[in-house]
C-alpha cells in the first residue's frame, strides 16, 4: 500500500505523467517557458530551488498541462505535501526546544554557583591579607626641580601605502535596469553568484551590475521593461507568462 507521503508527491506525479508521454524536460521548458532548473526542482521537490508559492502554483499548472496531467491535482498534492512537511518539522523541533530549555536552566545554576564561590573566596582573601605599610615620603629639593625625562618613541620608518585597485577590475562591465509596469516577482543570478529574489510594484526600478552575464526568472513577462547598458532589451513571452532569460 502506498504511504501518505508518496501519495501526496506532486513531483513524482508530474514526472510519471511526463515519462508516460515520452516528453523531455526540454520540451516542457519550451512549451511553458519555465527554466530547466525549476522543472528539475519541481520533480525532485527541492524546496531550496523553488520560487515563491504564488508563482510555483502557476508553474505546477503549466507543467501539468504540458504533460497531460491534472493541474488542480498537482496543486492539491503540493499543498498536502507542504502541510505534512510543516507537521514533521514541528514534531522534530519539540525535543530540541526541551533540550534547549533544560540546558539554559543548567547554565544559570552553574553561573550562580560560580558567583557564590568567587564572592566567598574574595571575602576570605580580604580577611587574611596583612595590613599594608605606609609608602615612604618622596624627597624633593627646592634648588633642583625635577625634570621629566623625554619619552623615547619608535624610530621613524617608511610609510606603507596600499596601491589603488585597478579600475578595470573593480568596475562592472554590465549594468541592467529593470522597470516594473505591473506587480511582479523576479529571481536574479549574476556571474554564477548567490540568487536574489525581488518583488516590484508598478513604477519601481531595480538596478543590477555584473561582470559577464545575468540569469533572470521573471514571473510575468509583460510586467517589466529591461535595459542593458542603456540599450533596450526585448522581453519574450506573453503577459502573465513566466520566463527564464539569459543576458547578454
Amino acid at each position: 500500500m502506498e504511504s501518505v507521503v508518496l501519495s501526496e508527491s506532486y513531483g513524482r506525479y508530474l514526472q510519471a505523467a511526463r515519462l508516460a508521454k515520452g516528453i523531455s524536460l526540454e520540451q516542457v521548458a519550451a512549451q511553458t517557458r519555465v527554466g530547466i532548473r525549476i522543472l528539475e526542482a519541481i520533480e525532485h521537490e527541492d524546496f531550496r530551488r523553488l520560487p515563491p508559492e504564488t508563482f510555483l502554483k502557476g508553474f505546477l499548472r503549466a507543467f501539468a498541462q504540458a504533460v497531460g496531467a491534472d493541474g488542480g491535482e498537482a496543486v492539491r498534492r503540493y499543498e498536502a505535501h507542504c502541510a505534512i512537511r510543516r507537521e514533521t518539522e514541528s514534531i522534530a523541533a519539540e525535543p530540541q526546544q526541551l533540550r534547549t530549555g533544560a540546558a539554559g536552566r543548567f547554565l544559570v545554576v552553574v553561573l550562580l554557583l560560580a558567583l557564590l564561590i568567587a564572592g566567598q573566596l574574595a571575602a576570605w582573601q580580604a580577611m587574611t591579607r596583612p595590613p599594608a605599610e605606609p609608602p615612604a615620603a618622596a624627597l624633593f629639593t627646592a634648588s633642583a626641580p625635577m625634570e621629566a625625562a623625554p619619552v623615547a618613541g619608535p624610530p621613524p620608518g617608511p610609510l606603507s601605502v596600499t596601491p589603488p585597485a585597478d579600475p578595470a577590475e573593480a568596475s562592472p562591465a554590465l549594468k541592467l535596469t529593470v522597470t516594473a509596469l505591473e506587480n511582479t516577482w523576479l529571481k536574479v543570478v549574476t556571474d554564477q553568484g548567490t540568487p536574489g529574489e525581488h518583488t516590484l510594484k508598478p513604477g519601481q526600478q531595480l538596478k543590477l551590475e555584473a561582470r559577464r552575464h545575468f540569469n533572470l526568472l521573471i514571473g510575468n513577462a509583460g510586467a517589466v521593461k529591461l535595459t542593458l547598458n542603456n540599450q533596450p532589451v526585448a522581453v519574450p513571452g506573453k503577459k502573465g507568462e513566466p520566463i527564464n532569460l539569459n543576458l547578454p
